[in-house]
């Protein structure tokens, strides 16, 4: 049995809103098999074919259709810790213990009861997960096959303005995401043997990741295979005098590579939780502000519109004496 793990973000280009980041760990048979072609008559990378359940990079369903239904599909269906619906965002992110809750809970615009699935219904919630239990459980492989652990990452405006503030560069924000959540896949894959992968899909133009995997795992040693534009290739031996509980090496492969989310099914998942997470947010910032500004167009929170909306909100921003820096990314 072996482990495959997928991490991915949402929101790192806007100034106004959240950064999201998502980990989506995957148990199987190895961490070879190739997902996509074994899902293939349950699974699609696309919303063309309603038979089978959407899991794709979140630009290829959310960034066409504008739904959170698409997303909300494949999410409700393969992630256990959504298969109880409906949940409050907040409670969801407790289950996952979502780094960065604490920060979020201080914004005043975040409504911890809001209800989710927002848009994709119930009743199919329970038959698409009826069919994806059924078709996975008729494979060889079906019963070390499927999702068992998934981690998030928040980092909300004010934060994300001190991580930048303190390293003096906007990447710190998404290398400290995702040094958080590499830190909690650590103690699973303790003792799971030693075929273990970790996919990232890659930090913008970034090509060398060892500082990031140094310190996220500071007491192990760490192999560099391959530093190239094309992938980043690492491995990290678990295992070490922090771990004396576990007597079993682990052997865990780092691969951070561009649009993983194509080869990689667990960073398809990341990128749509992420997503998600992202745009539920954004929908509370925009009713926050819309309530007190009748008529308020909505923004997505990238710059260009982002502006226009910060000129929109200014005179209130300052009668509600909310601090510039807790609603404006300064990089």
């Amino acid at each position: 049995m072996a482990y495959l793990a997928g991490i991915d973000e949402a929101g790192y280009g806007p100034n106004l809103g959240p950064m999201t980041q998502a980990a989506v760990m995957w148990r199987l048979p190895n961490p070879n098999l190739d997902l996509w072609s074994e899902l293939q008559d349950v699974l699609a990378r696309d919303e063309s074919d309603a038979s089978k359940i959407p899991v794709a990079d979140s630009k290829n369903l959310y960034g066409k259709s504008g739904r959170l239904a698409s997303l909300e599909r494949g999410l409700f269906t393969l992630l256990p810790m959504l298969r109880t619906p409906p949940l409050t965002l907040d409670s969801f992110l407790q289950d996952v213990g979502a780094l960065g809750l604490e920060e979020l809970r201080q914004e005043p615009w975040y409504d911890p009861q809001r209800t989710i699935p927002v848009e994709y219904p119930l009743d199919q919630i329970v038959l698409d997960v009826e069919k994806w239990d059924r078709h996975r459980m008729s494979l060889p492989s079906g019963h070390t096959m499927q999702t068992e652990w998934t981690f998030v990452a928040i980092t909300p405006t004010p934060l994300f303005n001190r991580i930048v503030e303190k390293h003096n560069v906007k990447s710190a924000a998404t290398a400290a995401g995702v040094i958080s959540l590499l830190q909690k896949l650590r103690p699973e894959f303790l003792g799971q043997g030693w075929e273990n992968v970790v996919a990232v899909d890659k930090l913008g133009g970034r090509n060398f990741y060892g500082a990031i995997l140094q310190e996220a795992f500071p007491d192990c040693w760490i192999e560099t295979v391959r530093e190239t534009a094309a992938e980043g290739f690492y491995r990290v031996k678990l295992g070490c005098p922090s771990d004396l509980e576990e007597h079993d090496i682990t052997r865990v492969d780092l691969r951070f590579t561009p649009k993983a989310e194509e080869k990689y099914l667990p960073v398809a998942l990341a990128s749509m939780l992420a997503k998600y997470l992202r745009e539920l947010l954004m929908l509370q910032f925009n009713e926050y502000w819309r309530n007190k500004i009748p008529g308020l167009k909505a923004t997505a929170g990238y710059p260009m519109d982002a502006k226009r909306f910060l000129e929109d909100i200014r005179d209130t921003l300052e009668k509600e004496r909310i601090p510039l820096e807790s609603v404006w990314r300064m990089k």
